[in-house]
Parts: structure tokens; C-alpha cells; sequence
């Protein structure tokens, strides 16, 4: 980067709200899910979630790359729920 570029920000979540219940525990998630370390957020690039993160029974605050603070959007929270890649919009469109 030059001198005066800003520098890109590296996605994060910030401090959880104390008292939300956990999201209930699933047989069919990897056990990946439910064990300690960090994990890529499936449907954030960059966004490496801790155990507490993941389990998270409400939408995480996040700060994304471009060091904007927002709230995980709905699509975001189930890709979250179910460890699973979000399916692109275009999927659904119909090609006739």
C-alpha cells in the first residue's frame, strides 16, 4: 500500500451481549463446530468465528472488511445455524 491508501480491515465480531441463549446443538453439523479454535464464518469470507461466536443464539455484530460495523443479515445467521455455504440468488432463477 502507499503512503495515504487506507488499509483494509480484517472482519471481525464484536463483544457478544451477555444472557442470549446458545443456538440448540445439531447432530448433523461437523464436529468441527462444537470444538475449540477459530472457524471461517460460512456465508462471511474472512470472518473467523470462536466457539462462543458460533454458537452465538442471536445476529453477531460484526465489523466487515471494509470497516463498516453492521448486524449479520438473516441469510448470514442460517448459513451460521446449519454450517453451510449460503446457495447464490441466481440459483433460483428461472432461465427461460
Amino acid at each position: 500500500f502507499q503512503d495515504g491508501m487506507e488499509y483494509p480491515s480484517v472482519p471481525h465480531c464484536l463483544p457478544l451481549k451477555e444472557g442470549i441463549c446458545p443456538i440448540m446443538i445439531q447432530d448433523n453439523l461437523p464436529e468441527s463446530v462444537y470444538q475449540e479454535g477459530q472457524l471461517e464464518h460460512p456465508a462471511i469470507d474472512g470472518l473467523m468465528l470462536s466457539l462462543d461466536e458460533r454458537l452465538y443464539g442471536s445476529f453477531l455484530e460484526i465489523t466487515d472488511s471494509n470497516g463498516v460495523e453492521r448486524f449479520e443479515t438473516d441469510k448470514e445467521r442460517r448459513s451460521r445455524m446449519w454450517w453451510k455455504k449460503p446457495i447464490p440468488v441466481k440459483y433460483f432463477h428461472n432461465k427461460n
